[in-house]
């Protein structure tokens, strides 16, 4: 297995700054992007990656690479770079709430356990727990998907919810869950990168 793996990984030509077989996010990243997604502000914070190019970096950052593993000191400075530019950004820093969509990956929780507002794990839950976006490979399937959650959190008093993911790729987990919400509350989402194919 040794040798199949080595063989396989000196093919690798990974964007990303891979290190032998370690995964090291080290600066300078990309831009920070705003864009629209169902009338609402959806900001990434690292910007573009094109995914076939970097599919094992991508997958180490969610913990299912068997190729390259993850370099957590590094990582550590990653999020506190999240953190700095999400600050940076008035809505964002200004959200009462935090709330991921289910995920297999722990990106979003270390995110939101990470910042100093208040998070919920998995407030948007699939309804269909065996569904995965990855197996749509259409661009416009994947646009059209609907009903995809349940919302698991109250919207109380929150004047700003802010939803979170890990990557966007067609915008449809984020309008999916922003259609869930009143359109009297301020709603705003973040995620890391946006995956170009």
């Amino acid at each position: 297995m040794d040798i199949i793996r080595k063989i396989i990984r000196k093919y690798l030509r990974e964007e990303f700054n891979v290190i032998g077989n370690t995964l090291k996010l080290n600066p300078p990243y990309d831009n920070i992007k705003k864009t629209k997604v169902g009338g609402r502000d959806l900001y990434i914070l690292f910007g573009d990656v094109d995914y076939y190019p970097n599919k094992q970096s991508i997958l180490a950052l969610k913990r299912k690479s068997s190729e390259i593993e993850l370099d957590y000191n590094n990582y550590e400075q990653f999020l506190k770079e999240f953190k700095r530019r999400f600050d940076g950004i008035e809505v964002l820093r200004s959200s009462d709430l935090l709330v991921s969509v289910e995920t297999t990956c722990p990106i979003t929780d270390e995110i939101g356990n990470f910042m100093d507002i208040p998070y919920i794990k998995n407030g948007f839950g699939k309804i269909d727990p065996s569904f995965k976006m990855r197996d749509l490979n259409d661009f416009e399937d994947r646009k059209k998907i609907s009903n995809l959650f349940k919302m698991n959190f109250s919207v109380g008093d929150n004047k700003t919810i802010c939803v979170i993911d890990d990557f966007v790729t067609s915008g449809s987990t984020f309008k999916n869950a922003f259609d869930m919400l009143p359109l009297d509350i301020n709603v705003v989402g973040v995620c890391l990168f946006q995956l170009k194919s």
